[in-house]
């Protein structure tokens, strides 16, 4: 539960997002950014934000994808330089922004959200190559202190792990700690000092969420400001004290947390209200769900056997979304790739609409099957490539749509579908790497959706993902259910397992352990399962 720490507060006024006007800097800030701007070319980034954070708090920074947050923290980080005329303090002195960091590298810390973690190295050897390893005067490592300061770094975020073991045996949400450690490894001493976290739980589930928000509370009961940029409001809800939120790069709102609720947060993230437009979708297979007639099933799965997975059986029916539920380790992060064989099976069948399909993604693509990964920005997108390349280029490797898109077809497809996708900006041409997390995650969609899918897989789909986006996807969605498609949505957040899926399905070491439905299916019940 959030802590009780006395800092500044400016009060959370006008929740339709009018802004909280100009307050003045509260003494002792750790860092007071009255009016932080940042232009591009045609852009405006940041336009006169603030963010105030005192030590002995976890702040949450939000605003949708583009409102300015990432600008933000890459300014104070010193990978960007702010505009002219910007007024920041930093531990009570006024700087520009962009150099806080270098002239003060023992007080502040930055958890990136790629962790920045090599997998086969160990986290002692990760340590140091991010904090420096404790060396003799011939430069030699000193192993013994080395994974004595390791172990000691690890265990001020709340993580017992050995020094020995390598990255890639971690479960993610230790992954997460370990980054979180080796950031803080170089501050002078964490009373007093800065810390911030982006998305520091993107990929993890309830349980892990849990572990990663008491290891920042203890940094903040010792001294530090915490700042965590997160999209998922029942993290700011339940683990911080106060918050700033940023729209079209400005300031609209700050505050304490205590005493809003979810429906409030999204209208100041928005500005509009979300409570009208409900997420679930009440009856999304009501064409299916009680008839009489047999139901055509879309998916059908027997015997799947993964590295956890034990012969995992379901069916999907035409126009159901199922939901998969699970921890880390549970075989949930496997199903999707096992599924359209981008990971090896050792046994099982996968069939859609009565035909076989063989165990290589080809073979999944031609039969009908799209997939959306869990990791968007290694599997899903084409970084260097446009928006346009992103979505037609399903089509031109597996054929399952028809024939290939000419120049003329390929613009019109794609205008098509990037104004039934609402993507911002709405440029072909624009390398998708420039678009936000939403944006991509709606290219990475219409390039499956485009070619009328039979069945859709979705893996974490909404990672990263705002709320205003996320109202989106859960739309598309809906719409890909109507019709007629098969839906698998494979997520770690137990609310929008609730919210969007006609059943869920728990798997608990390798194999089912739960089958929620009606009444049954709320994020309540989906925990208590998920955890046993």
């Amino acid at each position: 539960m959030p802590g009780s720490s006395p800092g500044y507060h400016a009060p959370m006024t006008d929740l339709l997002g009018a802004g909280t006007g100009e307050v003045a800097g509260p003494s002792g800030a750790l860092l007071d950014v009255q009016s932080l701007s940042k232009t591009f070319p045609g852009q405006a980034a940041l336009d006169h934000a603030r963010l105030v954070v005192r030590g002995g708090e976890v702040h949450a920074l939000l605003g949708l994808n583009g409102s300015g947050k990432s600008t933000m923290i890459k300014i104070l980080s010193g990978y960007h330089h702010e505009d002219d005329g910007s007024v920041v303090r930093v531990f009570g002195t006024e700087m520009p922004a962009h150099q806080a960091r270098a002239l003060y590298p023992g007080r502040i810390a930055i958890l990136h959200q790629d962790l920045g973690l090599v997998g086969g190295m160990s986290v002692a050897e990760n340590m140091g190559l991010g904090a420096r390893f404790a060396t003799s005067k011939l430069r030699r490592i000193r192993w013994s202190e080395q994974r004595a300061a390791t172990a000691a770094a690890c265990k001020r975020v709340g993580l017992d792990v050995d020094p020995r073991a390598r990255i890639s045996e971690l479960d993610a949400s230790s992954r997460v700690l370990v980054g979180l450690a080796r950031a803080i490894a170089s501050l002078e001493s964490v009373d007093g000092s800065l810390v911030f976290a982006d998305e520091p739980t993107a990929a993890l589930g309830r349980v892990d969420v849990e572990r990663v928000f008491r290891g920042l509370r203890e940094l903040a009961s010792a001294g530090a400001g915490v700042v965590v940029v997160t999209h998922r409001l029942e993290e700011v809800l339940e683990y911080c004290d106060s918050l700033t939120v940023l729209r079209d790069g400005k300031t609209v709102t700050e505050g304490q947390t205590a005493g809003l609720d979810k429906a409030q947060l999204a209208l100041v993230l928005t500005g509009r209200d979300l409570t009208s437009e409900s997420a679930r979708p009440a009856g999304l297979a009501s064409t299916n769900a009680g008839a009489d007639e047999p139901v055509e099933v879309a998916l059908r799965v027997r015997g799947l056997r993964g590295s956890v997975l034990e012969g995992f059986s379901f069916d999907v029916a035409a126009g159901e979304v199922v939901g998969i539920a699970g921890l880390v380790g549970s075989g949930r992060e496997e199903l999707g790739p096992l599924l359209v064989g981008a990971a090896p099976r050792s046994g099982g069948e996968v069939s859609v609409r009565g035909k076989l399909v063989a165990p290589n993604p080809q073979s999944a693509a031609r039969a009908g099957v799209g997939f959306i990964p869990a990791d968007r920005k290694k599997q899903g997108i084409l970084a260097t490539m446009s928006v346009s390349q992103n979505m037609t280029v399903s089509g031109e490797v597996s054929r399952f749509g028809g024939a290939w898109l000419d120049a003329k077809q390929r613009r019109r497809t794609v205008q098509e579908w990037i104004g039934r996708m609402r993507v911002d900006p709405p440029d072909p041409d624009r390398a998708v790497a420039l678009l936000s997390g939403g944006n991509q995650q709606k290219v990475v969609l219409a390039r499956w959706l485009r070619l009328s899918p039979k069945v859709m897989v979705l893996d974490d789909p909404m990672q990263g993902v705002d709320v205003s986006a996320k109202e989106a996807i859960y739309r598309i969605i809906r719409d890909t259910a109507r019709q007629g498609s098969g839906v698998v949505l494979i997520s770690s957040d137990s609310f929008e397992l609730a919210e969007a899926a006609d059943r869920v399905l728990v798997l608990r070491d390798g194999v089912l352990a739960a089958e929620l439905r009606g009444d049954r299916r709320t994020s309540e019940s989906i925990i208590m399962e998920v955890e046993g």
